[in-house]
């Protein structure tokens, strides 16, 4: 006791965010706001499409999106806020050059045993493209195309399957939610919905799956792609070596949308710069009984906890999604480092948990 004692009083302390949005909060100064009022992209983006979803929603931590690459300069004032609030940090350190050897953290033996599968992602938009709030019925299908056309241009990527969800029966696509391969449906976001994100849906959505499972890319949801690294274990450099070749070979044909400033630029501010979250399902049976203290702790140390199934789920049988809640200011690789330092330390404090019994 007296060590889970030590460790907890060597946490940082916790501050409650304020309830109103971010986005909101950078423009109460009236000249800011009048500054910005009137401002729109090349692409039509205004302030009021860049608002919509912190005006629209309640509880909304950061209530902006960007409607595309423009965004960010034209509404600079915004969305630096937010980066400054959220992120704590205003300068980019992600390049488009990665390096595996950097990730020098290992799972503690004792987190290995209980770790049952591994999963990054990037979140990525492609340059030319407006953003998904922002774009018409027309663009959603030519960004699909976009993307089709580079996988199937791939020898690498073209034994795999690209399915779109217009195709895909209610009952195909809750089996692959159910194995952790889908995303959710995007109307059921009030967020998304006014952003204007869900718009069209399902047309243009659709899951590229490799053969045997382990790469995933999808197609205008959040952002125009999610690229994603899968392995059901704990080998976690093997899963970044998968996702950087899976990168890669899209990046053949395909020019993102990149900002020395920002980094890898995103629908939200909070996956700009990495636009990575990496993640393992961990399985916490003592910490795990008291959420409050286990998401205190895991904030502390730039961890999000999530259910099973992602953001706003529940955990089942104690298991509970561990990532990065950082995306931006760090390089990909020091992310990892952090995300594997955090579990091996919510491991220890849950075997000390198990020990008071």
């Amino acid at each position: 006791m007296k060590k889970l004692v030590l460790i907890a009083c060597l946490l940082p302390n916790i501050a409650f965010a304020n309830e109103i949005p971010l986005c909101i909060q950078a423009v109460q100064n009236q000249k800011i706001k009048a500054s910005l009022e009137n401002k729109k992209t090349a692409n039509g983006v205004d302030f009021d499409k860049i608002m919509a979803s912190g005006i629209k929603t309640k509880k909304s931590k950061i209530g902006c999106y960007a409607g595309d690459a423009e965004s960010y300069q034209t509404f600079a004032p915004i969305f630096d806020y937010v980066l400054d609030k959220y992120h704590h940090k205003t300068q980019n350190k992600t390049t488009e050059n990665y390096d595996v050897s950097a990730i020098n953290q290992n799972f503690s033996d004792d987190a290995k045993k209980l770790i049952s599968s591994t999963r990054i992602r990037f979140a990525r938009n492609i340059e030319k493209f407006p953003f998904p709030s922002s774009m018409s019925k027309q663009q959603r299908y030519e960004v699909e195309k976009t993307i089709t056309d580079a996988i199937n241009s791939s020898d690498f990527l073209k034994t795999g399957t690209y399915t779109s969800l217009e195709k895909m029966s209610k009952k195909e696509q809750e089996k692959l939610r159910k194995e952790h391969l889908l995303f959710n449906d995007i109307t059921e976001d009030e967020h998304l919905n006014a952003a204007g994100i869900s718009g069209d849906y399902p047309h243009a959505r659709g899951i590229y799956i490799s053969k045997d499972k382990k790469l995933v890319i999808w197609i205008n949801e959040e952002d125009h792609m999610r690229v994603i690294s899968i392995q059901e274990n704990y080998d976690i450099r093997s899963v970044f070596e998968n996702l950087v070749h899976l990168e890669n070979e899209l990046r053949k044909t395909i020019k993102f949308a990149y900002s020395k400033k920002y980094g890898y630029l995103a629908s939200c501010p909070t996956n700009i710069g990495t636009g990575m979250r990496a993640s393992v399902l961990l399985k916490l049976e003592n910490l795990g009984k008291n959420q409050k203290l286990l998401k205190e702790i895991a904030k502390s140390f730039n961890i999000d906890v999530r259910g099973v199934f992602g953001e706003n789920s529940n955990s089942e049988g104690g298991i509970f999604d561990i990532s990065n809640s950082e995306r931006f200011g760090k390089s990909p690789e020091e992310l990892i480092n952090n995300m594997i330092r955090g579990v091996n330390l919510l491991v220890e404090i849950d075997k000390l948990q198990a020990q008071q019994k």
